[in-house]
């Protein structure tokens, strides 16, 4: 807040004049107030806090329905009421991801659960989720998972959902 800003600089320049006549008192005081404050501050707020708790987790529950839109981050703090930078800040104290990485891997989640039910191309599925072309996605999706999203389709669907997305031969043609 301004008042801690104006109490702090106050504090720092005292600190460069201790050697003079009554300045040790005045920096005592001066570190009196600070504290005063700062514990007003701390204990003044508990309305705030629940504020910022509550418009990260809504922010939280957007990015699980919206993933797969382009996000603007300004826009999406301002919207709940938070700067970016104060919304970066109490992200990091609700979930130990930054908000990208959330993204990532809701994208991911939603990809393999794409491989999984669906017959969708992996290209497709990789513009859905907008993780960039196939081999960008390929990439990412591996470094995630362990494997490629052919072999996580190969492992993980069904044998219907296969046969549909069954890769030809490189020597067979399309009919």
């Amino acid at each position: 807040t301004p008042r801690l800003e104006i109490l702090i600089r106050n504090f720092t320049e005292l600190l460069g004049h201790t050697m003079e006549r009554n300045v040790l008192d005045r920096l005592d005081l001066a570190a009196y107030e600070l504290l005063c404050e700062l514990l007003l501050e701390h204990c003044s707020s508990p309305e705030k806090q629940e504020f910022r708790r509550d418009a990260v987790l809504a922010i939280a529950s957007y990015l699980k329905q919206s993933f797969h839109r382009e996000i603007d981050w300004e826009e999406l703090a301002r919207r709940h009421g938070l700067s970016l930078r104060s919304f970066f800040r109490y992200w990091g104290r609700h979930f130990e991801e930054s908000p990208a990485r959330f993204v990532l891997k809701l994208k991911l989640e939603e990809a393999a659960r794409r491989l999984r039910e669906t017959s969708c191309t992996a290209a497709d599925i990789a513009t859905f989720v907008r993780l960039g072309d196939c081999a960008y996605f390929a990439k990412v999706f591996r470094k995630h998972y362990g494997m490629t999203p052919l072999e996580y389709r190969r492992k993980h669907a069904p044998g219907h959902l296969l046969e549909c997305a069954r890769v030809l031969p490189p020597n067979a043609r399309r009919v």
